[in-house]
């Protein structure tokens, strides 16, 4: 098993993750837009981080990682 940072080529294994764990599946293409640029959001912003678990090239679970500064 490796653990590696997604990239945006991940989106479709990342929702199906998000799927899985019951997130709401979008009903139609405007929602599932949405969606995908919720994801893209977590990609440019530096403080917040995907990270993917692939055993034999699947992807298998993910973790969301948001960077805080410490007070």
């Amino acid at each position: 098993m490796s653990i590696t940072k997604a990239t945006e080529k991940d989106m479709p294994s990342i929702l199906e993750l998000l799927y899985e764990l019951d997130r709401p599946t979008p009903i139609d293409d405007k929602e599932i837009k949405a969606f995908q640029n919720k994801i893209k959001d977590y990609f440019s912003d530096s403080q917040k981080i995907i990270l993917l678990a692939k055993q034999d090239s699947k992807s298998v679970g993910l973790v969301n990682v948001i960077l805080l500064r410490r007070l």
